[in-house]
């Protein structure tokens, strides 16, 4: 019993040395591969775009309420994260950040034209897939990056490159004078190309675990928030380039992700 309280002022001495010495290495250098969902949105929408059937005596006008959103897709990538000290680091990312679109058109005030019912009917729930790569590079502050779970958060900037017109719209009607082929009709015409850039910000928060020595998993929920050229109204008729503006729409993501650690800052060792 002597020896215990001789041998306690030694054990209590050296019990922060040994916390430390069971402290976890902190990831410094990581690559990171994710995959996860992004949710979908409203686009534009013009409630009264007039469309005009001239083809056979008086013309016939209606009036359609027409719309577009954005469709929600799967989303993966790759992304090379470091931190020079504890808590703030840097990431560079890229990934697939599909931008199809739906469509959707009703008739506000119908004037009896066979042939606008059926652009009209063509153009409803019409989906067209798109593929957009984004790229982004940003900042990350991190805390508890030597314990188990380490959450986070980060914000980036960059840009997407998209492969279809957020503008141009076309529906279609069977010709009588074509033999009842189908024929398009222009609402918006489309720009010279259909590659668009947009202007992207994201803003994530999330958190790690280490699975094994070098590996870890990681779970993130992200608002991205991306610049898109947008109708903002409605054309004397169709056929004719619409006033347009840029709008910002926000894409939220839930996302799964994998870590390599290529490089780790050992804890402190006494």
């Amino acid at each position: 019993m002597r020896r215990l309280l001789l041998c306690l002022p030694m054990l209590l001495a050296a019990a922060p040395g040994l916390e430390a010495q069971g402290t976890r290495d902190q990831a410094s250098l990581i690559i990171n591969l994710f995959t996860g969902y992004a949710m979908g949105g409203s686009l534009w929408r013009v409630p009264d775009q007039p469309v005009i059937d001239d083809n056979f005596g008086e013309p016939l006008v209606d009036n359609f309420s027409i719309s577009r959103r954005i469709r929600g897709n799967l989303i993966f990538g790759g992304r090379a994260i470091f931190f020079p000290g504890d808590n703030f680091g840097y990431f560079g990312e890229a990934f697939m950040l599909g931008l199809g679109y739906e469509d959707g058109c009703g008739i506000a005030t119908p004037s009896g034209s066979e042939r606008n019912r059926d652009v009209c009917a063509s153009i409803n729930n019409n989906a067209t897939p798109a593929s957009a790569v984004q790229v982004t590079a940003g900042v990350m502050y991190r805390v508890r990056a030597n314990q188990l779970i380490s959450p986070y958060a980060r914000l980036s900037v960059g840009g997407a490159l998209s492969s279809r017109s957020p503008i141009a719209m076309t529906g279609s009607f069977p010709s009588a004078a074509s033999g009842g082929q189908l024929v398009d009709l222009d609402i918006y015409p489309a720009e010279g190309s259909n590659t668009q850039f947009h202007p992207a910000i994201g803003i994530g928060a999330g958190f790690t675990t280490q699975i094994a020595r070098g590996y870890q998993m990681r779970w993130e929920v992200r608002d991205n928030i991306i610049g898109i050229e947008s109708v903002t109204g409605p054309t004397v008729l169709e056929g004719v380039d619409p006033p347009t503006g840029m709008k910002f729409r926000h894409r939220f993501s839930i996302e799964v992700g994998f870590d390599v650690v290529l490089e780790r800052k050992r804890g402190r060792r006494y």
